[in-house]
């Protein structure tokens, strides 16, 4: 029963100590970024790999018809709003 009560303490212990350890992150500070566009270059570069298929070869799935247009649809947006 002590050992049970000691490794329960040592347990709530080892895990309050580990938790302030993880949010001790140093410098929390807020601040305003003037210009945040993608033509800044203060954003990386955005990929995306869109894919639509209509036509599966296993016959127990069965065709889509708009997967290629949504697809395509998708690729605009990411383009034109978020500078993909």
């Amino acid at each position: 029963m002590k050992k049970t009560i000691f490794c329960v303490a040592a347990l709530i212990v080892f895990s309050l100590g580990s938790m302030s350890v993880a949010w001790d992150d140093g410098d929390r500070a807020l601040r305003v970024v003037a210009d945040l566009s993608h033509d800044s270059g203060k954003l990386g570069t955005y990929r995306a790999l869109i894919i639509g298929i209509n036509d599966y070869e296993d016959k127990k799935i069965p065709d889509l018809k708009t997967a290629i247009n949504d697809a395509r649809a998708m690729a605009e947006v990411l383009r034109e709003k978020y500078g993909f």
